[in-house]
């Protein structure tokens, strides 16, 4: 029977391929997928119009997709930092010992002390393949702040969240999420409080005139 083309159909970024075929009667033949064909229990779909051919195979390759979707709700967490940090010795604190205890540099460009923080609840929607698994990834409403909501491109993790990147996936509960936005608004409340002291000579004479300290001291 002689081959017409390779058509091919394409869900949540797993493409599937199948050869069109035509007989000397013009029937058409358009082969599934390894897999596909199992789970239908039929090797090819045929008929005398090769679009309704076409349309048949597709959606049949969209019930096979579909079945072999998973679905779960998740909660996204990152920390970016770029630090150097020694242990201080001394009385006045002004030396320091070698090699630093935190040396990281997640943000380019960055000098100093720098901190990003990204979290989010996701939908996530695993979808297997022949031969891979792809993942598709949907904001949910969550109690998490606006100002840390996770922004990067949601199309790199198509091939899984879980590590990229120094990402943080958790199962959601509605007990994670709320534990999640409260160190986040942590963050912002130390960022606010920063800000204050900081912004003009006499807030930031004031802050240490008093002895005050942005975090509480350690206790020993």
């Amino acid at each position: 029977m002689p081959k017409v083309t390779t058509e091919r159909h394409s869900i949540n970024g797993i493409h599937f391929f199948g050869e069109l075929k035509v007989n000397t009667k013009g029937i058409f033949s358009l082969s599934y997928p390894a897999g596909v064909s199992e789970f239908l229990d039929k090797e090819e779909e045929r008929g005398e119009v090769r679009n309704e051919v076409f349309k048949a195979w597709k959606d049949n390759l969209e019930k096979y997709a579909k079945a072999q979707t998973s679905k779960r709700k998740v909660i996204f967490f990152k920390a970016e930092i770029t630090a150097r940090i020694y242990t201080m010795k001394g009385k006045s604190g002004s030396s320091y010992t070698e090699p630093p205890i935190l040396n990281l540099d997640d943000i380019p460009f960055a000098n100093g002390v720098a901190l990003n923080i990204q979290a989010g609840v996701f939908e996530e929607q695993q979808t297997k393949g022949q031969t891979d698994t792809r993942y598709q990834y949907t904001p949910d409403e969550s109690m998490i702040p606006q100002s840390v909501l996770y922004h990067e491109s949601l199309h790199q993790l198509r091939n899984g969240a879980d590590g990229h990147n120094g990402l943080i996936v958790l199962d959601w509960t509605k007990e994670r999420e709320k534990m999640v936005a409260l160190l986040c608004v942590d963050f912002e409340n130390l960022l606010m409080n920063i800000h204050k002291f900081t912004k003009d000579n006499k807030s930031f004479t004031s802050l240490i005139d008093n002895g005050q300290r942005f975090l509480p001291e350690k206790t020993k």
